[in-house]
Parts: structure tokens; C-alpha cells; sequence
């Protein structure tokens, strides 16, 4: 056997072949080249034939029509503001979005519902500065709420209200922004102001114009802008929405944020209706998204509703408020799936109808998860001390449709409403008696997980508040009371007086006094006459604490019961304003009287 190579062959065939291919394939490969480097130089491309069916013979004309240029124009919009919504949102100074809360003097709520929650808010916007007559600026801080958000080291951004002395004041506005000598001393004013007080920035909320220009507006904005931003300070500004009076292009120039406000559909002047409804939240945000960028956008969420009485204008009323209403008038709450709004019907005492819609924690949480899907800078209560308490389990979270889906959200978040400590009215006079005490309710809820929004809510159990019902109003009756005795010295001349003129009377004891007048106390007692627990020591009940209050009361009644065999039926607590009670810590102890001792006149 030869010693030959594997492969090793003595015939020629192979190699020739192999060659033949080789020098083909090169010769294929230069054919190509040359076409292809013709076709590119030459640019002379083969005719496709045009394999669309039934066209139209217009359709090249079409395209130069105005209106196709338009439609052209809003498709490219269209395009950068899903690719707006898709992106995150400008952040806040410390990194995160701004979550902030409106907050009032005029409601001693604001300022409980403030202090409960003041962890879950980046700033708050307290009304406290206004615009006057003059060229300075008014102001009404309460140093309480102050000490308190300085201690929690919260940014401050005040209101810059036209809201004066209990009216819109469009003439307050359009006198100091015509002039520019009125608007540089106003806003030097406001910058000393900022400064004395420490606070961080300004939010300009002038309402009810009459302008008949937007420039003065835009003057006056440019020049605050001007002044303050360059400081460190935080220039923003209120606009409602589709409201020309507004000129966005150029305003955003000179703010750092703008508030819109997404509420207000259905307002006081309007026929009853919706707060926010869904749809029209989504129209507000993408009509102002296609005008300001987003991160430059803050969302104020309605925290209220409207009671609309027959005849009458709307009256804004608290969530609590609402709750109250339709659990003293046993109304059915209605959800509506498309607006996510709430209402109401009920007929009051005098047969009058009411239409009611409010906003609750689910219309929040949609209209905030469509500012975060959108990208906006955040959200802002208007107001604290209306809200929904259950608004406040969510209210700090990102609630954007990327981060739900890694989360599920809890049903107790909704179901579960607290007992209310707010305190509403109904009827007329000057006796009262609670008919309500707190409770809490209950609702269920159904979450869409491919929409990430609440759908459905049905209320169960009605939450219960203070619900004080007044009486006494009588035509030509009065109801004559003395206060803060028994008196060694005064008493017993009152005494004398009615029993002489026969007068039936009630007497408000304070627990010390009667302590020393123990014999007085009885006599009053014996003749008949009411007997009110007016506290032991005379504190003004608003500014010490519930328990401060409890034992007040509780040494005054064990003393009258001991002394006249029966407990106090009446109270009154001693104020300081001349006003009925506004908070649960005013009004919790009391117990009201059911008589009518009433003199003719």
C-alpha cells in the first residue's frame, strides 16, 4: 500500500473545478459592484408599480388645503405630549414631586387637618397675604400655624390673595398692576415680607378679574418674577382653567410653577353638577400640558363639593359636610363610573330640594394619577380641613402607572372612613342639642389594574360627625339665662326679680363659684330653673386641651349632681369670639338641654 495523503488525488479534475468556481464567483462579485456603484451615481431607480386600491384623485390637493396643514400641526402636538406623558416630571428641590396643601385661617379644621398630616406635604401655601387699597401688602399670619410648620421645616409659600376683607376685590388688582409705581413698591413690600417671615416663595392668586388686557398682568408677573427668583425665591401662580384671560406662553416665563386649578366644573353660580369629573380633569391637564411643559405644571385636586338648594346658588361644603347631610337626611350616595364624582339628593324640613356633589379620596386618587402619568411637578389640596381624611394614604406616593404595577394597591386605603371630629349645624336658634356623635363608615371600592383607577365605590356605612341641631328660634320668645354665677351678692336679687315677675330662667354655674355658693345652688334648684355646667375654672375651651375640658366639665357636673340630686343638662362653653363652636375640641362635651323655657314678650 502507498504512503499517500488523505485528500491526495493523481487526476487534475478537482483543481480545475475548484478554479472554475473561485473565478466565477469573483467575476459575479465585480458584475454586482459595477451596478450597483451605476445606479447610485446615476440615480436612475426602476418604476414600482403603485399597488393601492380605489385612490382617491384628490388626494394630493387635499394635503395643501389650510385645514390639512392644521390637522398636520395638532398630530405633531399630539405626538409630544404622549412623549411628554410618558416621561418623569420635573422634581422637586430635595428630589422629590411637590406635594402640597392650601391652608385657610377662617376654618379651624384647616389647621387640625394641618397638624395631623403636615408629614405627608413638601409645602404649604397658607392664605396670608392680600392685596389692599394701597400699595403694601396686607397681612393676616396666624404665628401658631407658623410656630408649627417651623418646627416641622416645611417651605412656606404664601398666598397673594385679591380675596379682601370678604369679596373677590378685582379693583384692588387692576389699580395696583396698571401702575408701575404701585406694582415696584407692592413688590418690594412682599419681598421685605418674605424675608421678615422666613418663607420661601409666593403664590399669586388673583381671581374675578376685570382686565381688559393681559398685559398689566404679565407686567406685574414679570417684574415679581424679576425681583424674587434671582433671590431664591419661588415665584408661582393660580390659573383656572380654559380662561383666556390667562396668557400661558408668556406667564410661564415667569413662574416657577403654575397651579392649575382642576375643579370648579360645576361651581357656585352654575347649575348643579360635577366638581371634577374625570374626562374633564384629562381635557384640563392636556389643554395646559400643550402650552407649558409639564414639569413646570402643578395639579390643585378638589377637596369639597357643592350643596345646591332649589332657587338658590351652590354652598360649598366639606367632605365631612356631605357626609353629615346625607346621613341626618338618610340619601343614597351615588358614584358616577365616568366623572368619579359623588351626589345626592334629599328634601330638607321646608320641603326645599337639594342637589349635592362633592369630590372624595377615589376622584382624587384618578385625578392624581393622571397629573403623575403626565409628568407633572405635583399636586395641591385645595384645601386642608375639607378633605377626605382617607386622601392622606396615599397622598405622598407616586402613584405613576409604571410604579402600580409593582405594587398593589390596598383596598383598606378607600374602604375604611374615619369617624369625623368636624361639627356641622342644622335648624335655627341659640339652643343646641348633638344629634350625631362620630363613627366611622365604610365603602367598597373596585380598582381597575389595566387602567390603574377607581371604578366603582359604593358607600355602606356612613361615616358619623358632630351633627348639633339648633332650636329655641320662637316668634317674639326669648330664652333669659345668667351666666357665671352663683353670686352671694347678685344671685339673690335674681332670684327675688323672678319670682316676682314669674319668669322662668336658666342658670350657667361655674364650678368654684357654686363651691362657695352651695345654699344659692340648691335654691335654684328648688324653685325649678335650669342648671348649666359653664366649666369649674371659666377656661376658654378653644385653647386648651380635650382633656383639660373633660375634667373641667366632669368636677362641675359631679358637684351639681351632688348638691341637686340629677347631672347637668345644659352647657356652655366660654369662648373668647363671639361664635358657635367649629372643632371637635369646642364642642365634644357637650350635652344640651331639651326644655324650652321660653318668656313670651
Amino acid at each position: 500500500m502507498e504512503d499517500k495523503q488523505i485528500f491526495q488525488t493523481d487526476s487534475p479534475t478537482r483543481w480545475i473545478v475548484y478554479r472554475l468556481i473561485v473565478g466565477l464567483l469573483v467575476i459575479g462579485f465585480i458584475i454586482n459592484a459595477g451596478v450597483f456603484t451605476y445606479t447610485v451615481l446615476t440615480k436612475n431607480y426602476p418604476s414600482i408599480p403603485n399597488l393601492k386600491v380605489d385612490k382617491d384623485p384628490d388626494e394630493e390637493l387635499i394635503k395643501y388645503r389650510p385645514l390639512y396643514k392644521e390637522f398636520k400641526l395638532a398630530k405633531k402636538e399630539l405626538i409630544r405630549l404622549k412623549r411628554d406623558k410618558s416621561s418623569n416630571g420635573k422634581t422637586y428641590h430635595n428630589g422629590s414631586k411637590i406635594h402640597a396643601g392650601f391652608f385657610v385661617n377662617w376654618d379651624a379644621e384647616s389647621f387640625y387637618s394641618l397638624r395631623e398630616h403636615i408629614n405627608k406635604m413638601n409645602m404649604i401655601l397658607p392664605e396670608w397675604f392680600f392685596t389692599g387699597p394701597g400699595d403694601t401688602v396686607e397681612t393676616d399670619v396666624d404665628q401658631r400655624v407658623l410656630s408649627l410648620i417651623e418646627r416641622n421645616h416645611k417651605p412656606v409659600v404664601a398666598m397673594v390673595s385679591n380675596f379682601y376683607k370678604g369679596n373677590w376685590s378685582p379693583e384692588n388688582v387692576h389699580k395696583l398692576i396698571t401702575s408701575p409705581q404701585k406694582r415696584k413698591l407692592f413688590i418690594d413690600d412682599l419681598e421685605k415680607k418674605l424675608k421678615y417671615y422666613h418663607f420661601q416663595g409666593v403664590n399669586i392668586d388673583f381671581e374675578d378679574l376685570n382686565e381688559t388686557t393681559d398685559e398689566y398682568i404679565i407686567a406685574f408677573q414679570k417684574e415679581l418674577y424679576g425681583t424674587l427668583h434671582p433671590k431664591g425665591y419661588i415665584v408661582t401662580q393660580d390659573i383656572a382653567p380654559f380662561n383666556d384671560d390667562y396668557n400661558l406662553k408668556e406667564l410661564q416665563r415667569y413662574n416657577d410653577y403654575l397651579f392649575i386649578m382642576a375643579y370648579d366644573q360645576h361651581f357656585a353660580q352654575s347649575l348643579p353638577g360635577d366638581i371634577s369629573g374625570q374626562k374633564w380633569v384629562e381635557s384640563v391637564i392636556d389643554g395646559i400640558c400643550s402650552k407649558v411643559p409639564s414639569d413646570k405644571v402643578i395639579v390643585a385636586v378638589a377637596a369639597y363639593g357643592y350643596d345646591w338648594q332649589q332657587g338658590r346658588m351652590g354652598r360649598s361644603i366639606k367632605f365631612e359636610e356631605a357626609m353629615a347631610m346625607a346621613r341626618s337626611n338618610k340619601a343614597s350616595i351615588q358614584f358616577n363610573k365616568r366623572s368619579a364624582n359623588l351626589s345626592f339628593n334629599f328634601l330638607d324640613d321646608a320641603k326645599n330640594l337639594h342637589e349635592v356633589f362633592f369630590a372624595d379620596a377615589s376622584t382624587n386618587f384618578n385625578v392624581m394619577r393622571q397629573a403623575d402619568d403626565w409628568g407633572t411637578a405635583g399636586t395641591a389640596i385645595w384645601r386642608l380641613g375639607s378633605e377626605d381624611p382617607r386622601i392622606w394614604r396615599f397622598y405622598n406616593q407616586d402613584l405613576r402607572a409604571e410604579k402600580l404595577n409593582n405594587s398593589h394597591i390596598n383596598e383598606a386605603y378607600f374602604n375604611t372612613i374615619p369617624a369625623s371630629k368636624d361639627v356641622f349645624y342644622t335648624g335655627e336658634g341659640e339652643v343646641l342639642d348633638v344629634i350625631n356623635t362620630p363613627k366611622a363608615g365604610n365603602t367598597k371600592t373596585k380598582y381597575n389594574e389595566k387602567t390603574k383607577l377607581i371604578t366603582q365605590e359604593n358607600y355602606l356605612n356612613l361615616p358619623g360627625s358632630y351633627l348639633v341641631k339648633k332650636f329655641g328660634e320662637a316668634d317674639k320668645k326669648m330664652v333669659l339665662t345668667f351666666d357665671d354665677g352663683p353670686d352671694e351678692e347678685y344671685t339673690p336679687q335674681i332670684l327675688r326679680i323672678l319670682k316676682q315677675e314669674n319668669v322662668p330662667a336658666s342658670f350657667f354655674i361655674i364650678g368654684e363659684n357654686a363651691e362657695e355658693n352651695i345654699p344659692l345652688l340648691k335654691e335654684i334648684n328648688d324653685r325649678g330653673y335650669e342648671i348649666g355646667n359653664h366649666t369649674f375654672t371659666h377656661p376658654n375651651v378653644a385653647e386648651v386641651s380635650p382633656k383639660r375640658v373633660e375634667l373641667e366639665l366632669n368636677a362641675t357636673r359631679k358637684l351639681i349632681e351632688c348638691i341637686t340630686g340629677h347631672s347637668t343638662v345644659l352647657f356652655r362653653a366660654p369662648f373668647n369670639a363671639d361664635s358657635e363652636p367649629q372643632s371637635y375640641q369646642e364642642i365634644e362635651p357637650i350635652v344640651l338641654s331639651r326644655k324650652e323655657n321660653y318668656i313670651t314678650v
